[in-house]
């Protein structure tokens, strides 16, 4: 991630798939509180540092490469270009 840029943010699919849970289950964690998101024009959305750092934690067996991979992604990069997030 570069310095004086946010970090990037995932939809809910992206983030359920690098945490390898169902996206019921992380409604359950934003449910719970155990998940940090901002909502955006009625869609959920989290940085790819708080998946990370529920990674980092321990609590799900995430893979953090997967981060990487979906940042450095051209269809990352065009899909979150096109919707203006970045």
């Amino acid at each position: 991630m570069c310095k004086g840029f946010p970090p990037p943010l995932l939809n809910t699919r992206e983030a359920a798939e690098i945490l390898h849970i169902s996206t019921r289950t992380l409604q359950r964690l934003r449910s719970e509180k155990r998940i940090d998101f901002v909502i955006l024009r009625g869609k959920y959305l989290y940085s790819a540092r708080e998946v990370g750092r529920i990674i980092d934690e321990g609590r799900l067996k995430g893979d953090p490469a997967t981060i990487g991979e979906f940042v450095t992604s051209e269809s990352f990069a065009s899909t979150t270009t096109q919707s203006g997030i970045i």
